[in-house]
């Protein structure tokens, strides 16, 4: 019977100890560096620079991606993503985006981040539409030799909130 106690506290410890194992990295610093993949991706917005863009996604066919502004259709790979952006390039001019918010989460492996950010977007529709934008922004991020890529976002508005905050002249 004690040893079936002294059993069962060891297993008990081992569990406690191997479920409160440190990282093998510095949280820190992999945030930092996940922050700045997604401060370029708002500059490549901002900028409208396609290489910027492109060194922040992953370039992978088989990613996919639920464009809202056609019309919740599927958005396969890079190929496809990158016509979108182009074309959504011309369509907004004088943009911009400071970001509200950021929280930043880096997986136990350090191989995956998962990240929200709030952004107010503000640009000039093609029309000549003022718009200020509130956008709440999901990304996940792949360390794919050594740097970091988003694989996959998504962003969040409310159709009334972008209705009512156009700016009117």
């Amino acid at each position: 019977m004690k040893k079936d106690i002294v059993f069962y506290i060891l297993i008990v410890c081992a569990a406690i100890f191997t479920g409160c194992r440190q990282n093998d990295f510095d949280v820190g610093s992999e945030e930092k560096l996940v922050k700045a993949v997604i401060d370029n991706y708002a500059k490549s917005w901002i900028t409208e620079d396609m290489d910027l863009y492109d060194s922040t996604m992953s370039s992978d066919e088989s990613l996919v991606h639920i464009g809202g502004s056609q019309g919740l259709n599927w958005i396969q790979g890079w190929t496809e993503l990158e016509e979108i952006i182009i074309g959504q390039n011309k369509s907004f001019n004088e943009t911009n985006i400071s970001e509200t918010r950021a929280w930043i989460n880096i997986s136990q492996s350090s191989s995956f981040a998962w990240a929200v950010t709030l952004w107010d977007l503000t640009t000039t529709l093609s029309d000549g539409t003022k718009c200020l934008i509130p956008l709440r922004c999901t990304w996940i991020l792949e360390k794919q030799n050594g740097k970091w890529y988003i694989v996959h976002f998504h962003k969040s508005i409310g159709i009334k909130s972008v209705r009512d905050l156009m700016v009117t002249e």
